[in-house]
């Protein structure tokens, strides 16, 4: 938990960062396209899974912790999806 409070903004886990050098404007994953804030999420989503978050509800209240903000409606369904999102 701390590690993911520590890299979030600012570090490895901070992907809204990352996204920012790109000049994508949307990400398509399984059908469904994402803004670069969105995308952010997902990619927060599958690390912090990785990372041993047990589910996508402990995921968000996380988020909101760090952030210190709700998650809008297709910002939680972007953390979700990629929470769940099986990578090959």
């Amino acid at each position: 938990m701390e590690y993911i409070k520590k890299e979030t903004i600012g570090g490895r886990l901070d992907f809204n960062s990352k996204l920012e050098k790109e000049n994508k404007n949307l990400y398509l994953f399984d059908g469904i396209a994402y803004n670069k804030k969105d995308f952010a999420i997902f990619l927060w989503g599958q690390a912090v899974n990785r990372a041993g978050i047990s589910s996508s509800k402990e995921a968000a209240k996380l988020w909101e912790n760090i952030y210190t903000r709700e998650l809008t409606e297709p910002e939680e369904n972007a953390l979700i999806r990629g929470f769940d999102a099986k990578l090959e």
